[in-house]
């Protein structure tokens, strides 16, 4: 799990820094050319590494390129890094990556290990066992009633099977029981019939053959080790006892390992004890070949007898494969090669920890991103339709995952449990019959046969892949296929008490339950034994281990099928997920679409959408609604219409009539003078006429203020210095003696370009800085700056003073037509600037605080030269 966590961790790490750099890249390479210059460069980054590492791996390599090219494809999206699909992408590209990485990383660790074991079966040998064997020499030596046997065997070969079986024995004890022992006497004369090979050589010098072939001496005289393996062979010479001296009476040990099946018996609690192996060789098969031939092989791989398949090397190690199998030769030395073989991994073995990675790691994101966004507290609401229906998906199908494997694993379990209590009771039951078969004729079982019964109890172990103990009729143990269970005092000699307790005093005829030692559970089975008096002589118990780790690999092929399966079906629903929500946002994406488009001053097309579903009904009810509300602005337009007509009527009506009425007067005033033929005639005609010229000017002004602002003259729009232009305004007002005037230009002033009609920004700033000049007064140190900024892709211009500012009631109509706040004029200045300003494609804002001053924020867009 620390582990998993690690590599998780790491690679959370890798793709947050790999993102900041590509973001990073993104943005000092905009040109995508210069990018993928840059990418193919770290890609090549990448596969110098890989080849200093001496593991060359272009999936690797592969992977940065395609990791960094996903960011250069989505950059001119708007694709969120975090987005929903994206994340799910990432986890598959990971865990894909991490899953063959996994591979080759295992790949090597286990051909390294393969290569020790190689080390360790050419060089094993158990000193232990060597010194035990010098007291058994003495003994075997010294043994009167053996030589008296081997005598009478001389005479009569039928007693050499007897003999044999006593040197076994009565020399080898319990120790031993981790050896095959086979004893063979060879007599002069005497010839043996070897197969594989079927031919016909003597004893003695096939032993013989075989000691000078393949034996090492050890300390003892009469033992030798055989190379490979723990494996020995003795040989003890009796001469007195052969009528031909040169040819001498002689017995041969052969003591070879016994290969522990795993799963056999008590596996995890006496491996140690049953084969003294410090690495694990029960995946593998191996074999031993000298001068070509095969001496020994072990495991399920089918070696030949020749080393045909072998391949011609001089390296102490080589790899191949054959036979759907991967081999290692070692060449141990220049005679002996030994090959250990292990099955290639299919695809599904390959991948196989991808579903795990893939879900470990999206459980990991997902605890990440809940603890990196628990601060923020986003809320349901907040996430998108979209995403919804993505989450919706995926947690239906994630759910019936969890489900519906926790069912079908809970089902295998008891399947598989029943299962074994079948097989067990079975297997029990043939136990018992071959016990009957070897043990019916006894009266009783006692416990000076513990010796007989335990060879027996071995052989069937063997026979039946179990462990067999045997209790007297009272509990206590008589003899075990595996002795050393009790021995170590990991299971107490008296039979268990409820087992005792169903058989003995109810009475059943089986009885099957679990038992543990310590945390180690498993099933045992106990049947009586009855002799042919249906006497009880014994309860039969088998321990039954085998079926467990084959449970755990059932559930492990399962879990992989399962979640491999599940992990497509996942795939399948997210694709489905992304097509069902862009079906079901389609006329929701339609509807937002033209309800941008909507404006009062234009008709507004209808959706044309078939169906008669809810969306259906949605769109129908929208293509009402516009066209009620195109009726409405219709409506709306002609009253504004009319109500601004009858204002400008008013208002024209109003500023007409002001210069009227001294234009009356004068008239009136100059028909007097005429009437009464005043002397200064002349002087009154004379003002006047100049009365009369400057509200003839004062009329003309008027309407053309109106003109204006009714329709703004065309715009000459041209590339033009916004900076130029407002220091020329300011220049105007300079001679003011009360107030000072600020320009603050760009850093770069003579790249501050817009486009627009030069004369129209002059009248804009002219205006602002009049209205700022009003706003100060007569006030003493009065000022006005006006600073020039540069944001993102447009120019802001913000024009401040210091004057009287503007009311909280004036603000909302400060950009009205008529509206005012001086005693002279038409109101008109600032609705005139803000036509201006929008027909750049720029706005207009203000802040003001009353008797504080005004700040006027413009944005113009920055002016850029088309290729």
């Amino acid at each position: 799990m620390l582990g998993f966590l690690s590599i998780a961790g790491m690679l959370l790490a890798f793709f947050f820094i790999s993102a900041r750099l590509c973001m990073a890249a993104l943005e000092l390479f905009p040109n995508k050319r210069e990018f993928l210059s840059v990418l193919l460069f770290t890609t090549a980054v990448a596969l110098v590494i890989s080849m200093l590492r001496q593991h060359f791996q272009v999936l690797e390599s592969l992977f940065v390129f395609l990791f960094i090219l996903s960011f250069l494809v989505t950059a001119s999206r708007p694709v969120k890094l975090f987005s929903f699909v994206r994340v799910i992408i990432y986890l598959v590209a990971f865990a894909l990556i991490t899953t063959f990485s996994l591979q080759s990383i295992n790949i090597r660790k286990e051909n390294q290990e393969r290569k020790l074991i190689a080390l360790e079966l050419a060089t094993e040998r158990d000193k232990i066992a060597e010194y035990r064997f010098r007291r058994i020499e003495q003994a075997i030596y010294e043994d009167q009633e053996l030589h008296s046997l081997l005598a009478a065997a001389y005479h009569n070969p039928q007693l050499e099977e007897y003999a044999t079986t006593f040197i076994i024995n009565q020399h080898f004890d319990r120790f031993w029981s981790k050896f095959n022992i086979q004893a063979t006497i060879c007599y002069p004369g005497k010839e043996l019939h070897i197969r594989p090979g079927d031919y016909i050589i003597g004893c003695r010098a096939y032993f013989e053959h075989y000691i000078q072939s393949f034996g090492e001496s050890v300390n003892n005289e009469s033992l030798y080790y055989i190379f490979p393996g723990i494996n020995y062979l003795a040989r003890f010479d009796f001469a007195e006892l052969s009528e031909d001296f040169d040819y001498p009476v002689s017995v041969y040990i052969e003591i070879n390992s016994k290969a522990v099946a795993k799963g056999l018996g008590y596996p995890e609690l006496l491996i140690d004890g049953a084969a003294d192996k410090p690495r694990d060789v029960y995946n593998y098969s191996w074999a031993t070949f000298v001068n070509g031939e095969l001496v020994r092989s072990l495991g399920k791989y089918s070696y030949s007898i020749k080393d045909a398949d072998l391949p011609q090397t001089d390296d102490f190690f080589t790899y191949f494969d054959h036979n759907n199998y991967n081999h290692l030769l070692y060449q141990a030395s220049p005679s002996t090669q030994l090959v250990i073989s292990l099955p290639k991994p299919v695809f599904l073995d390959i991948v196989a920890p991808f579903s795990y990675l893939f879900i470990f790691f999206g459980l990991f994101v997902f605890v990440f991103s809940i603890i990196a966004l628990s601060p923020h507290q986003h809320s349901l609401s907040a996430i998108s339709f979209r995403n919804r229906v993505q989450y919706s998906m995926f947690g239906i199908v994630l759910i019936s995952f969890l489900v519906i494997g926790i069912s079908t694993l809970n089902y295998i379990s008891k399947l598989n449990h029943n299962k074994n209590i079948n097989l067990l009771s079975e297997k029990n039951h043939s136990v018992l019959i071959e016990l009957e078969h070897k043990l019916a004729h006894l009266d009783a079982l006692t416990h000076d046969m513990t010796l007989e019964l335990e060879d027996l109890l071995t052989q069937f172990s063997l026979v039946f892949f179990s462990d067999i103990n045997l209790f007297d009729p009272y509990g206590w143990l008589l003899a075990s296929s595996r002795p050393q269970i009790f021995d170590e005092g990991l299971i107490s000699r008296r039979m268990n008490p409820e087992a005792f307790r169903q058989l003995a005093q109810q009475h059943k005829t089986s009885f099957i339950h679990n038992e543990s030692i310590g945390s180690y559970n498993y099933l045992s089975a106990y049947m009586p034994l009855q002799n042919d008096q249906n006497h009880l002589i014994a309860y039969v118990n088998l321990p039954y281990f085998a079926r467990q780790s084959e449970l755990r690999q059932e559930i492990s092929t399962f879990l992989v099928a399962f979640t491999n399966i599940y992990i497509v079906l996942m795939a399948f629903g997210l694709v489905l997920a992304l097509l069902l929500a862009d079906y079901m946002l389609r006329p929701l994406m339609l509807l937002k679409a033209n309800l941008r488009k909507v404006k009062l001053s234009e008709s507004t097309q209808k959706i044309q959408w078939k169906g008669k579903d809810e969306i259906s009904e949605l769109i129908n009810e929208y293509n009402r609604m516009t066209e009620e509300l195109v009726k409405s602005a219709e409506l709306l337009a002609r009253s504004e219409r009319e109500s601004a007509w009858r204002e400008m009527a008013k208002q024209v009506a109003h500023e007409i009539k002001n210069p009227l009425t001294p234009m009356k007067l004068s008239v009136q005033y100059l028909q007097k003078a005429w009437n009464e033929q005043a002397p200064d005639w002349d002087k009154r005609l004379q003002r006047f006429t100049q009365t009369l010229s400057q509200q003839i000017d004062s009329l003309s002004e008027i309407a053309s203020a109106f003109s204006d602002f009714a329709s703004m003259p065309t715009a000459a729009n041209e590339k033009i210095n916004l900076y130029d232009v407002i220091r020329s305004a300011a220049n105007l007002y300079k001679n003011i003696d009360n107030i000072n005037i600020r320009v603050i230009g760009p850093p770069d002033q003579n790249q501050c370009f817009i486009l627009a009609d030069k004369r129209q920004i002059l009248r804009v700033f002219n205006n602002l800085i009049q209205n700022s000049v009003q706003a100060i007064g007569d006030a003493p140190n009065g000022l006005i700056e006006i600073e020039t900024l540069k944001e993102n892709d447009q120019w802001h211009v913000r024009v401040t003073d210091n004057g009287t500012g503007i009311s909280q009631e004036q603000k909302e109509k400060i950009f009205s037509p008529y509206f005012t706040t001086k005693s002279s004029g038409m109101g008109l200045g600032l609705a005139i600037v803000k036509n201006i300003v929008s027909g750049t494609g720029g706005s207009i804002s203000f802040t003001s605080e009353e008797n504080n001053g005004t700040s006027f924020h413009l944005y113009f867009p920055v002016f850029e030269e088309k290729d």
